[in-house]
């Protein structure tokens, strides 16, 4: 993806906005909430709250588990409920999954194909869940160690 001069980047993840702090051109929006130690991250209803406010262009989310028949899913309820009050925010929702999620079942449910765009993931998807992705008109992008640019 080709670097835009500026970018307004909201999350509740602290790895992210790590990332992010001091970088030119770049606006960082920290949701609130509280304090998830092993997820780093903030979830809630104020962290809900707060990122409710804005209307992404796109939104990347990861998913922790990624299965034909039930879709995208999370081992949080509380990564999942941020994820899902998202969704109707963004104009477009891209997944981002390694090949070794595809196939596994989470705990919480979060997307179903139809609510989701593109998926990148390194690896391209086994026959049955690329049907699926495929019958919801989902863009798979596999990634290649030094690809930069999203068409």
């Amino acid at each position: 993806m080709s670097r835009p001069r500026s970018l307004s980047i909201v999350t509740n993840g602290f790895e992210v906005a790590g990332e992010i702090l001091n970088r030119d051109g770049y606006r960082l929006f920290l949701a609130g909430g509280r304090v998830d130690v092993d997820y780093r991250a903030t979830f809630g209803p104020d962290a809900i709250a707060y990122a409710q406010r804005f209307t992404p262009d796109i939104m990347f989310v990861s998913t922790g588990a990624l299965d034909a028949r039930r879709g995208f899913m999370d081992f949080s309820s509380d990564e999942a409920d941020f994820k899902r009050a998202l969704f109707d925010r963004a104009r477009r929702v891209v997944i981002l999954c390694t090949s070794n999620k595809f196939g596994k079942a989470g705990v919480m449910h979060f997307a179903d194909f139809s609510e989701v765009h593109d998926l990148i993931t390194d690896a391209a998807p086994p026959s049955d869940l690329q049907a699926a992705l495929d019958g919801a008109s989902v863009r798979t992008i596999v990634a290649t160690p030094g690809s930069t640019r999203l068409t």
